[in-house]
């Protein structure tokens, strides 16, 4: 006859050995984690382009991303840039095309 302590032994060394491997994993996915997106509010995206709450409006209204969040109104620093770069070589050409 098999004693089940034994059984029961092995089992708690597997049930340790896949937990060790779980923690492993999560560990490199921790340190694989992406950065975190930096998140401004109107008032810190006024004073970063250095524009009125009027313009920043505008800009809005013209398509600057942004997010709402409850009331309030944030903005991804990435997405505001590239948006800012694409908005200019924009306004450039139609420019140009105007002479």
């Amino acid at each position: 006859m098999e004693n089940p302590f034994l059984n029961l032994e092995n089992s708690i060394r597997r049930v340790q050995e896949n937990q060790e491997k779980i923690l492993a994993e999560l560990q490199v996915l921790k340190t694989k984690k992406e950065p975190e997106k930096t998140l401004l509010t109107r008032k810190d995206i006024v004073k970063r382009l250095n524009v009125s709450l009027v313009t920043l409006h505008s800009l809005m209204k013209i398509g600057l991303p942004f997010s709402k969040v409850g009331r309030r109104t944030l903005f991804e620093l990435e997405l505001v840039e590239n948006w800012l770069k694409q908005f200019r070589k924009e306004a450039k050409r139609k420019e140009v095309q105007n002479g």
